[in-house]
């Protein structure tokens, strides 16, 4: 299963942004993922993409290598904070 957006920034241009990508455990090594990314590369370039991009955990060693085998590189960190919710009455958790 994966999903995607097609979204224009600064950085990139016009990309596609990869969502979610995900081969379940007892199908991975099988070539599906290869697939799935050739798919979104099709779908890039028909769409006149000029970058994919992905987030993954840093933590993911095993995804990060599937990027590189992809022809993907680390170009930045991804940073983040949760937010408490902020009803109209007031800061909760």
């Amino acid at each position: 299963m994966s999903g995607y957006w097609i979204e224009h920034r600064l950085c990139y241009g016009r990309f596609l942004y990869v969502d979610h990508f995900i081969v379940s455990g007892a199908e991975r090594s099988k070539g599906i993922g290869q697939c799935m990314w050739q798919a979104l590369e099709q779908i890039a370039h028909e769409r006149g993409c000029e970058h994919i991009a992905l987030d993954t955990f840093v933590t993911n060693s095993l995804a990060q290598r599937f990027w590189m085998n992809q022809g993907c590189s680390i170009v930045g960190l991804h940073f983040g904070k949760p937010l408490a919710c902020r009803p109209a009455n007031g800061w909760m958790k």
